[in-house]
């Protein structure tokens, strides 16, 4: 008897990089993620090359951001960031990844793809990120 396949577990790569940009009544900014824990699964049937990624290729997607980690260029709009996130109260941001509708391809990679809706929770209070 055949073992059955095993779903396939991704990591991050050294040197990646996130970013969060946002728009205030005052100025545009940005800050910097510095801290991610990511768990990402792609089913067992999944391609392994990214040209060849489905939007059912893909089992678990859970993005983890200690509040702590953000850091912008400056000390007082991280400071304003952590505030108006809520740190003390929230340490952590959560993304969970609920489907994935699409994936476009453009010259041989998945240049970008469409999700469902993204859970956004912080200890006990939720958010919807819809896009």
């Amino acid at each position: 008897m055949a073992a059955s396949a095993q779903p396939v577990a991704l990591k991050l790569v050294e040197g990646h990089q996130m970013r969060i940009e946002g728009t205030s009544n005052l100025r545009d900014w940005d800050a910097e993620v510095r801290e991610i824990e990511v768990e990402f699964v792609l089913a067992a049937s999944a391609a392994h090359a990214v040209a060849d990624l489905r939007a059912d290729s893909f089992t678990k997607l859970v993005l983890q951001i200690p509040v702590a980690g953000i850091k912008s260029g400056t000390r007082g709009l991280t400071g304003k960031i952590h505030k108006y996130i809520k740190k003390d109260e929230y340490p952590v941001l959560a993304f969970v990844l609920e489907e994935v509708t699409a994936i476009e391809h453009k010259e041989g990679v998945a240049a970008s793809y469409r999700a469902g809706d993204a859970q956004c929770r912080r200890q006990g209070a939720a958010g919807r990120i819809t896009g």
